[in-house]
């Protein structure tokens, strides 16, 4: 019996050996290497794919500058006409004004020539030259 015990009781006192360490510690690694991996490759994949997305989101915001450069130029077309429309509204209006002032400053000019002219007649005939 008690060589049974011994037998049993041998393996607890055994001690480990260097390889016995590395060979466990490898056991114990190479899951971890096997997920590393397996991590790596995920990886590489979600880069790919936010690759592509921001791909395509690039190409949807030059889709949007395109858009928006479209509607900037159908605005200055728009800002144009709507400029020239108001300078031809404007020029209409202020010709004629301006006409009819320079007649009135001319009519008034002559006006005053003509009285002039009236008085000076009145009084030449005053003084008898002119018969």
């Amino acid at each position: 019996m008690f060589i049974l015990l011994s037998v049993l009781t041998l393996p607890c006192f055994a001690e480990l050996t260097k390889e016995d360490v590395r060979q466990i510690v490898r056991d114990e690694i190479e899951p971890l290497k096997l997920e590393m991996a397996a991590m790596k490759g995920e990886i590489r994949v979600l880069k790919i794919t936010i690759a592509e997305m921001d791909k395509r989101i690039n190409a949807q915001f030059s889709a949007v500058d395109d858009r928006f450069d479209a509607v900037d130029g159908r605005f200055t077309a728009f800002q144009l006409l709507i400029t020239s429309l108001v300078a031809i509204t404007v020029a209409a209006i202020a010709i004629p004004q301006l006409l009819i002032a320079y007649r009135e400053r001319k009519e008034t000019k002559l006006s005053k020539e003509v009285d002039e002219l009236k008085q000076r007649i009145a009084e030449l005939e005053k003084r008898k030259i002119v018969t």
